[in-house]
C-alpha cells in the first residue's frame, strides 16, 4: 500500500510514505528541468525524456534525506531526484520485528522502484546506502542503469562495530561543523539503539561478495580523508564489480556527499554520459 504524505517542501517537491506491512519508507521527490540546467550543466536533450536519468539517493547510517540537499540541487539537470529515507530513520517508525538487515532495506527500495518506475535511474549511496543499493541490483540487475557508490562500507579489514565508530570519529575530524550537527540531528532522530542495530547489519552484509552480481556500470567514490573507506577497499569493489570504476574527491572525507556535493554531482554526471 502507498500512501502520499504532507505537500512538497517546495514548489516542485512532493513526499510520499511508502508501507510494506510494519515497514515504512519515505521519499521526498524533487522534479528536474530546465531550470536546474544552467547550474547543473547538464542538459535535457529535445524530446521529452532524452538523455533524462532519474536519480535514486540512499543515505548511510544514523542520517536521513536532508543529508542530500546541496546534492539534489546540484543533480536535477538529469532529473527527478529522488531522496530516500530509510526506516527507522528520519523520524520514520522502526520496523515491527527484528533484525533488520540491509536485505530488507533492499527489497523495499525495489518495491518502491517498481510502483514509482523513474526515468532510467541512477542509484547512489552513501556508507550504508551503498550496501542497499548493492544488495538490490545484485537481486535486480535491471532496476537502474548505473550505480554511484559513495564511502562504501563494510571493508574486511574493519569488521567490528568499535572500527567502524573509531573510523567515522577519524574521519569526523576533516568535516565542516555543519556537517558534524546533520549527522548529530541524524542521530538524535533515529537513536542511538536503533543505528546500533543498524550498524551490526552493516558488519553482517557481504558487500565486496555482492557487488559482482551488479551488472550496471557502477561508479566507487571516496574522500581522501575517509578513514571509513580505505583506498585498496575502494579499488577492490571497483575490481569486482563487472563494469567499475574508481574516483577520488581532494580534500573530502566520509561526508563527501554534503561537504563536497559540487565535486560529487559532476562526477555523476560525467558517469552517467560515459
Amino acid at each position: 500500500m502507498r500512501g502520499r504524505g504532507p505537500g512538497a517542501t517546495s514548489r516542485d517537491e512532493h513526499v510520499e510514505r511508502v508501507r510494506v506491512g510494519g515497514t515504512v519508507l519515505r521519499v521526498r521527490s524533487r522534479a528536474g528541468g530546465r531550470a536546474s540546467e544552467a547550474a547543473s550543466g547538464a542538459a535535457w536533450g529535445s524530446g521529452a525524456d532524452e538523455g533524462r536519468h532519474d536519480v535514486v539517493l540512499v543515505h548511510g547510517l544514523g542520517v536521513d534525506g536532508l543529508y542530500f540537499e546541496r546534492l539534489t540541487r546540484r543533480l536535477t539537470g538529469l532529473g527527478t531526484v529522488h531522496r530516500v529515507d530509510l526506516p527507522g530513520f528520519a523520524g520514520l517508525p522502526r520496523p515491527d520485528r527484528e533484525p533488520v538487515e540491509v536485505v530488507d532495506h533492499a527489497e523495499l527500495l525495489l518495491h518502491w522502484l517498481d510502483r514509482a518506475r523513474p526515468v532510467r535511474p541512477v542509484l547512489l549511496g552513501h556508507s550504508l546506502g551503498t550496501q542497499v543499493v548493492v544488495e538490490a541490483l545484485a537481486r535486480r540487475p535491471d532496476a537502474a542503469t548505473h550505480a554511484v557508490l559513495v564511502g562504501p562500507t563494510v571493508s574486511p579489514d574493519g569488521r567490528t562495530a568499535h572500527q567502524q565508530v573509531g573510523r567515522l570519529l577519524r574521519s569526523a575530524v576533516f568535516e565542516s561543523p555543519g556537517t558534524q550537527a546533520l549527522v548529530v540531528r541524524g542521530y538524535a532522530r533515529c537513536g542511538v539503539p536503533w543505528a546500533v542495530r543498524q550498524l551490526r547489519a552493516m558488519l553482517r552484509h557481504p558487500t565486496e561478495d555482492r557487488i559482482g552480481r551488479v551488472a550496471v556500470p557502477v561508479l566507487v567514490v571516496r574522500g581522501t580523508h575517509d578513514r571509513v573507506a580505505p583506498r585498496g577497499w575502494v579499488q577492490d569493489l571497483a575490481d569486482a564489480a563487472p563494469r567499475g570504476a574508481v574516483a577520488e574527491v581532494a580534500g573530502a572525507s566520509h561526508a563527501v556527499v554534503h561537504d563536497h556535493a559540487e565535486e560529487l554531482a559532476a562526477l555523476v554526471r560525467e558517469h552517467v554520459r560515459r
